[in-house]
């Protein structure tokens, strides 16, 4: 039934039958499916409704602009009527590249530095690239406004089982105070998730950045302390407890200075790790009150609030081991 599903969203691509798929798990937002024809391997996805048809253009646009920058970037395949997507009455569905590597598991200094080498290089050829992004994730990586969300939530739920996340609120959004970043640093479009599954590699050698949809106007500082947040805490999800790698650290700020020497705010790296530590303690925490938003796995925690609760710790944790920084 998912071949024949499948096959019938490649027609609408004029692309070639399937002869095997496999679901693919990574991702929180869409379903993705790897698709081999007799020649030639797709990913197809079944997109939330959050992705719209304003950011299936502008990832398009922005991976049409970074090819021609030498940078390898995933093909938007175009449907029969032009677009790099097909509207069906499930929703919107597009086929993109199956571009060369993998992403890891368990990312080395080695992969870091070359990693974070892809996205200085990304943000030096996008500082030049007068777009503007169509779509938006709604409030993605509005720091102010998640601020705001979480206070309100956090002063509104009295439940007895919340009052954990009630102290872990008020600890954090203490923190956030001091870590904003200023007003006036420049901004660009950024990849907005540079999350170490977001990279490909084929041994050591990076092959890729994947996933546009969180493309947005915003400081590179964004980008590269999410990264530094993903990156550098090695304990599983599942620990509340981290382990800052200051290797990985100190090779993403090393590999980023290579391709991106003209950035002025070089400075304020350590900063924007903290603020992007505190950020995603903020959407954790503030989904334990909503307990709405983040999946979780019943095999691994008894409910999505111990989930959240947890990964929260852990971000304080990471928090605490880099407030020195």
């Amino acid at each position: 039934m998912e071949l024949l599903e499948l096959g019938n969203i490649l027609r609408h691509f004029r692309l070639p039958s399937p002869i095997s798929t496999e679901r693919i798990s990574a991702g929180l937002i869409n379903q993705t499916h790897l698709v081999e024809t007799a020649n030639r391997s797709y990913i197809v996805q079944k997109l939330n409704p959050i992705i719209t048809p304003e950011i299936c253009g502008d990832g398009h646009t922005i991976s049409d602009y970074l090819k021609t920058q030498g940078i390898s970037a995933p093909q938007y395949f175009l449907s029969e009527i032009g677009l790099p997507y097909f509207e069906t009455e499930e929703g919107l569905w597009r086929v993109l590249e199956k571009l060369l590597g993998k992403s890891l598991d368990a990312p080395s200094s080695s992969h870091a530095y070359k990693a974070a080498a892809l996205l200085g290089k990304i943000h030096t050829s996008l500082r030049s690239f007068s777009y503007s992004c169509k779509g938006k994730l709604p409030d993605f990586h509005n720091v102010q406004k998640i601020r705001e969300e979480l206070i309100e939530v956090s002063t509104k739920k009295y439940q007895e089982n919340l009052e954990e996340a009630k102290k872990l609120s008020e600890l954090t959004l203490k923190w956030i105070e001091k870590e904003t970043l200023p007003k006036d640093v420049p901004k660009q479009l950024i990849h907005g998730d540079p999350k170490f599954s977001n990279f490909l590699f084929e041994g050591e050698r990076e092959t890729g950045l994947i996933d546009f949809d969180t493309f947005t106007s915003h400081s590179p500082l964004i980008d590269v302390g999410d990264m530094m947040r993903s990156w550098c805490n090695s304990t599983p999800k599942e620990n509340p407890q981290a382990k800052f790698e200051k290797e990985i650290y100190q090779a993403i700020t090393e590999g980023y200075k290579t391709t991106n020497p003209q950035f002025s705010e070089m400075t304020l790296i350590p900063r924007a790790f903290r603020l992007l530590v505190l950020e995603q303690t903020m959407r954790y925490l503030k989904d334990c009150f909503e307990d709405k938003y983040y999946p979780w796995d019943p095999q691994k925690f008894p409910s999505r609030l111990v989930r959240n609760s947890t990964y929260a710790k852990r971000h304080i944790d990471l928090y605490r081991q880099i407030e020195g920084l």
